[in-house]
């Protein structure tokens, strides 16, 4: 893991306004934040920034990467914020382009998604440090123009870790890039259980 000072470089996969404005919150921390889009459509309106109104105000510097593996090359951490009807296929591509050890943290926690993750990569011979945010950061929507709207920053977030002894620096490392408070949960199960739309979708 990165030490305290040094700035983190954060990819964003899913290029929603959650995604988005969760890019924008790492960039205005200042942390180089990458967002990548599954086909693309999230990402149009980004030339190099992402302009936001609200709890979070001003112009973030953000790049876009039109590639899965290149989204995450180099990546301190990787944020997942994909809607729950794409999270199965979307684990096993995510597994199959991963490159190095990043953290690896589901922003909702897609119901079991990570427990999926896990099983893959350690087929892939991997170690994987898996964290699970029980619900959003931010709560954003997306304007005509392509800006974002922030209507909310929670004060305190709640993290799972696989394996459960990552949690507490996988809570540091989420800590550092949203600057809210990350205690971390006893189980994955409890934010998978947190977030019951994946599991009811399966």
């Amino acid at each position: 893991m990165e030490p305290a000072g040094k700035p983190l470089r954060v990819a964003v996969l899913g290029a929603g306004p959650a995604g988005t404005a969760m890019a924008a919150q790492a960039a205005a921390k200042g942390h180089e934040a990458v967002l990548w889009s599954p086909r693309g459509g999230g990402t149009r309106h980004i030339l190099g920034s992402v302009t936001t109104r609200g709890a979070l105000a001003g112009r973030w510097p953000v790049r876009v990467a039109a590639d899965l593996g290149r989204a995450m090359e180099g990546a301190d951490a990787v944020l997942i914020c994909l809607p729950p009807a794409v999270l199965p296929g979307a684990v096993v591509r995510i597994a199959g382009a991963l490159r190095g050890d990043p953290a690896l943290i589901f922003a909702p926690s897609g119901g079991l998604a990570a427990l999926l993750l896990q099983r893959e990569l350690l087929a892939r011979g991997g170690v994987p440090r898996i964290g699970a945010l029980p619900a959003l950061p931010l709560l954003a929507e997306r304007n005509s123009d392509g800006s974002l709207s922030v209507t909310g920053q929670r004060p305190r977030l709640w993290l799972a870790g696989l394996p459960a002894a990552a949690a507490p620096a996988l809570a540091e490392l989420t800590a550092r890039i949203f600057d809210v408070p990350v205690d971390p949960l006893p189980d994955m199960l409890a934010a998978g259980l947190a977030d019951p739309m994946a599991l009811v979708g399966a």
